[in-house]
C-alpha cells in the first residue's frame, strides 16, 4: 500500500494505491493518522487506486472518519464502491458526492 500526500494552502489529498486489508491496516494506521495531524483544513481521501480491501481495511476508514475530524472520502475504485454497497456503509463513511462517491 502507497500513501501519497498532497498539501495545498487550505486543504490536503491522501491518495491510497494498492490493497488496503489486514496486511496493511496497521502500518498504514499509523501513517495516516501522522498525515492527518499534519493537514492544514479538510482531507480527501482518493482511493481511485486501491485494489483490494476487506473488513480491516473498512474498519481503518471508519476510525480515521471518526477520529479525524474534516476527512471525506472521493475517487472510489470498483472494489472499494463495492464492499461500501455491500455493507451499507456510505452514510457513516461520508462520501464525497453522495453514495456513489464521484
Amino acid at each position: 500500500m502507497a500513501l501519497t500526500c498532497t498539501h495545498h494552502e487550505d486543504s490536503c489529498e491522501l491518495a491510497l494505491e494498492g490493497a488496503l486489508t489486514i496486511m496493511e491496516a496497521t502500518e498504514l494506521r499509523d501513517q495516516l493518522a501522522l498525515a492527518l495531524v499534519t493537514a492544514h483544513g479538510p482531507v480527501q481521501m482518493d482511493l481511485s487506486r486501491v485494489t483490494e480491501l476487506d473488513s480491516s481495511g473498512l474498519q481503518l476508514l471508519l476510525a480515521l472518519l471518526r477520529e479525524g475530524g474534516q476527512v471525506r472520502l472521493s475517487a472510489l475504485s470498483a472494489v472499494v464502491r463495492a464492499r461500501i454497497e455491500r455493507f451499507g456503509l456510505g452514510a457513516a463513511l461520508r462520501l464525497e458526492g453522495g453514495q456513489d462517491g464521484a
